[in-house]
């Protein structure tokens, strides 16, 4: 007797309503499994209509599979979202892709200064604190990622320092979110390992920033930018437990990779880690 999955039976359950249904259903359907969630304005884009989209939603809510994220957002369950991605993905590629272009310019417009002013789905994203116009950024971010990975992984670093800088955690968490889709390359994903590592040191979770860090560090042919990075981050680990000696040798090997590359504003930040590690030292040994 074979024993079939509640996964499987979600998804088999799903094509069975795909063949049932009409081919615009269908279509619509099949479109909203591309955002990771739609409401109203977001099926307008998807059906391209104005109209009877309070209806549809209506629809679509109504079905096992469908699940409300509040405030008028929702979402497919993962299984369903994931088979339909996969079709997508093989069967329609251009299409797919003139949708994440279409969906990254929408979102990037809803947080546009007027209508009158959107900007382009390869617009930079620069992610600001605050409600739904931080939540339809990383959205941008998002289908950013699915069109140019490489550019989109730059934007995420950048506004995950952001986030960082103010502690930001549950920003700093839902940014590393949107790259999990993400068709990264093996560098890109050193990268978004890297700043795993750095949402475990913000979260205290020192030993696993302290494990995923070690293991970045003993990559070979590691970029240079990457590994000053995680020394740097390492050096943070080892002050957070009192470890001085090692804290500062991190900092001085990821300083000295900033000052030969030119940026100054990371060699200043490494400097006054540095003189918190050697007062740090200076304590602990009984200096003055």
């Amino acid at each position: 007797m074979s024993i079939i999955s509640q996964d499987n039976l979600i998804v088999t359950t799903f094509r069975g309503l795909l063949a049932e249904a009409g081919p615009r259903q269908a279509e619509v359907i099949r479109a909203c499994a591309v955002p990771r969630w739609f409401d109203l304005a977001v099926l307008e884009l998807l059906r391209g209509r104005a109209d009877g989209n309070q209806r549809v939603l209506e629809l679509l809510r109504g079905y096992s599979f469908v699940r409300p994220l509040g405030t008028g957002r929702f979402a497919y369950s993962a299984e369903v979202r994931a088979a339909l991605l996969e079709e997508w993905r093989t069967e329609r590629p251009a299409e797919l892709r003139a949708l994440h272009e279409r969906l990254a310019a929408h979102f990037a417009g809803r947080t546009a200064p007027s209508a009158d002013q959107p900007r382009p789905p390869q617009a930079a994203v620069a992610i600001q604190p605050g409600g739904d116009s931080a939540l339809w950024q990383r959205e941008a971010l998002y289908h950013q990622l699915m069109l140019d990975p490489r550019a989109g992984m730059d934007r995420l670093r950048a506004a995950f320092d952001q986030a960082e800088a103010e502690s930001r955690l549950a920003d700093c968490e839902a940014l590393l979110q949107t790259a999990l889709d993400a068709p990264i390359d093996a560098r890109d994903r050193l990268w978004l390992r890297y700043l795993y590592a750095r949402l475990d040191r913000l979260a205290l979770r020192l030993p696993a920033a302290s494990e995923q860090l070690g293991a970045i560090l003993a990559t070979p042919d590691l970029d240079p930018a990457l590994a000053s990075g995680a020394r740097r981050t390492l050096g943070e680990v080892l002050a957070e437990t009192g470890q001085w000696a090692g804290a500062t040798t991190m900092y001085l090997r990821s300083l000295a990779y900033f000052e030969q590359t030119g940026d100054r504003l990371k060699a200043a930040e490494l400097m006054l880690l540095l003189g918190q590690a050697y007062k740090g030292l200076g304590d602990d040994t009984g200096g003055w």
